[in-house]
Order: structure tokens, then sequence, then C-alpha cells
């Protein structure tokens, strides 16, 4: 799969916030979360759907880049490889072993560089199945 572009509920790092909206509807910002400071960037939600974030190191909508998506299903070129909810052999049988795992009672699993996009995510288990699904990523300045 290393020719192929990873993207969560459509969305992926480094697109601007523009470009997320087309996607997935309008954003609005999470003001139940701290402001932004150098380790807390600004989140978005979509309208209507609290699932979807986009995280951004900038205040304001419309030409800031997402730094980190957070959602609810994986794609590979547009077709959905697992949804949160699955079991943790839905993920190994789609992606392979992960690069690590960390946790107890929920369990991380990490992918470094997935697909041409060279997306980093962050899998989490909780109770046996898919509880989150984002990337790990830090754009410059943050």
């Amino acid at each position: 799969m290393k020719h192929k572009e990873f993207t969560i509920n459509g969305l992926k790092p480094s697109i601007k916030l523009s470009e997320a909206e087309m996607i997935c509807g309008r954003l609005v910002q999470d003001s139940s979360l701290p402001q932004k400071t150098p380790n807390h960037p600004v989140a978005w939600y979509f309208e209507g759907n609290h699932n979807v974030n986009v995280f951004t190191n900038v205040e304001g909508a419309g030409s800031e880049d997402i730094g980190r998506v957070k959602g609810t299903s994986l794609e590979v070129d547009g077709q959905v490889l697992f949804e949160l909810g699955c079991p943790p052999s839905q993920v190994e049988e789609a992606l392979g072993a992960p690069h690590s795992i960390s946790g107890d009672s929920r369990q991380f699993w990490a992918y470094k560089k997935l697909g041409q996009n060279q997306i980093d995510l962050s899998i989490m288990f909780d109770e046996g199945q898919v509880s989150n699904i984002e990337t790990i990523w830090t754009p410059p300045g943050w």
C-alpha cells in the first residue's frame, strides 16, 4: 500500500481548512478545548458532526493548514478500510502489524509513513474495538 493515498473521512494533514469544508461541510471552532498555545492547537469540528475533527496551529477560518485529523473511518484511495467499532484483526488485515503498541486497558497502535502521503496514524482500541482513528503529524512551528 506504499503507493496509495490514505485519508480519514476523506481528509488528510496539510490540506487547508477551506478544502476540508468542501469535503465535509462547514467547520466550527471548538470552544470547549483550550485556546491555542504552543502545545494546544486549535480544534475544529464539522457542523452537525462532532466525531470528525481537524486541528490547526492558527486561529481563524480560511487558509490554515490542517496539522492533525481525527475521524471515524480510514480510507485508501477513497475506499474505506475500517471504521470505529471494528476489531483489531480487521485493522491488522488492512495495515499489517503496527510499528508500535502501547497502553494497558486501552491499546494504542501506531503506524508510520503509510502510503504516498506518508501518513502516521494512531489507532486506539477500547474493549476490543477501534475507538479512535487519528493522524500523528506535527507541522512546523508546533
